[in-house]
This record gives C-alpha cells, structure tokens and sequence, in this order.
C-alpha cells in the first residue's frame, strides 16, 4: 500500500495499483468505509487518477471562472508532487 495524501492510498494487485479513498466515515461495525476511485497500472496514473478527484470535489457544488478552476489543477498537481518527492539530503 502506498499513501498518496490526504486519504487516498494505492494498493498494489496482480495488474498495477487499485486506487481508494477512505471517506473518513465508520460502518456500523466501526470499520472504516473506503470509495474504490479505479485501477491504474502505473504510480504516474494514481497520480492523475488522484489529482482529477480532488480537484473534481473541491469544483463540485460551486461555480468558478476557468482561470481560477486552472489555478486549483496546478496547484493541486503542485501539492501532490510535492509530497511524493523524497526530500533532498544536504
């Protein structure tokens, strides 16, 4: 399994990575409830797999002008990158 962030992980399968988020929610049984988003069969695909999610919730239910919807693509893409780079030893 690898985190990618904020509740999104990648689990590896026989054909490449199953791509889930985990909703933050309970079942009755208290087991955490996880959305399967789709399989990829590369890292660089449950990278896109995972910044087109985000973006698309934080888009949904409101209305925005198409340079402030492109400004959150990159910065989302910006932030996801960030935190799948390893950091730089000196």
């Amino acid at each position: 399994m690898v985190h990618i962030i904020d509740g999104y992980f990648a689990y590896d399968n026989n054909y490449g990575y199953t791509v889930i988020q985990n909703t933050g929610r309970k079942n009755k049984s208290g087991e955490e409830i996880c959305k399967t988003l789709g399989y990829c069969g590369t890292l660089e695909e449950v990278l896109k797999m995972v910044r087109n999610d985000v973006v698309h919730e934080k888009l949904a239910g409101a209305d925005y002008e198409l340079a402030q919807a492109l400004q959150m693509i990159r910065e989302e893409t910006d932030r996801i990158i960030f935190q799948s780079t390893p950091p730089r030893r000196r």
